[in-house]
């Protein structure tokens, strides 16, 4: 069942219980933060609303707590087993973030020295790319400069170092763009391993 229609349901079964609107509206934002949780928990929609149980159940047992109770449960009052009162109800997504970001930092804090050395080995990497890239370029360049005192002497030779030249132009520039798209992935990575951004489902 989706979460939507369970949702409708349980909101049908508390009324058909007699439960007042206010009520009402603690216990469903409370299976509403619990869900989230199920959710960030790793559980699929499907599986989440599968442990609630069936609506017209849980429902019934609300009122089952308030008969033996003898009186009315105030749910933003009173906790019990299926409601909280309404501060932790509505902190439920504040508490969710801030758990999430100190296993973020603790993360963070864990995968530092792993995130330093392979930084430190993409820029070597890197930097031995663009290194190459550049020598590459001012060999072409070379060549083609050494080619034109051939031109009248020699027309085949200039023609084979202007063709060289040209190459070698292109190669030096292929090996920089792809310097300068490792560079890109090498910023990622280390923004990841710093910000400490993982998984976490909303």
């Amino acid at each position: 069942m989706r979460k939507k229609k369970w949702m409708k349901q349980f909101n049908s079964a508390l009324k058909s219980e007699g439960m007042c609107k206010d009520d009402i509206k603690a216990v469903m934002s409370y299976y509403s933060e619990m869900y989230m949780d199920k959710r960030d928990d790793g559980l699929s929609e499907r599986e989440a609303i599968a442990e609630f149980g069936d609506p017209r159940d849980v429902a019934y047992k609300l009122r089952e707590e308030e008969d033996r109770l003898g009186r009315r449960t105030e749910f933003v009052q009173r906790p019990s087993k299926h409601a909280e009162d309404v501060e932790e109800i509505f902190s439920g997504r504040r508490r969710r973030k801030t758990r999430r970001r100190r296993r973020n930092i603790l993360l963070t804090l864990l995968l530092l020295p792993v995130t330093l050395i392979l930084g430190a080995i993409g820029l070597a990497i890197w930097l031995s790319i663009v290194l190459s890239g550049v020598a590459v370029s001012i060999a072409a360049l070379a060549v083609i400069v050494a080619a034109f005192p051939f031109i009248t002497e020699n027309i085949g030779l200039f023609m084979m170092l202007l063709g060289g030249g040209i190459v070698l132009a292109v190669i030096g520039n292929f090996i920089c763009s792809l310097g300068g798209f490792l560079a890109k992935l090498w910023g990622r990575f280390l923004a990841w391993g710093f910000c400490g951004r993982r998984g976490g489902r909303r």
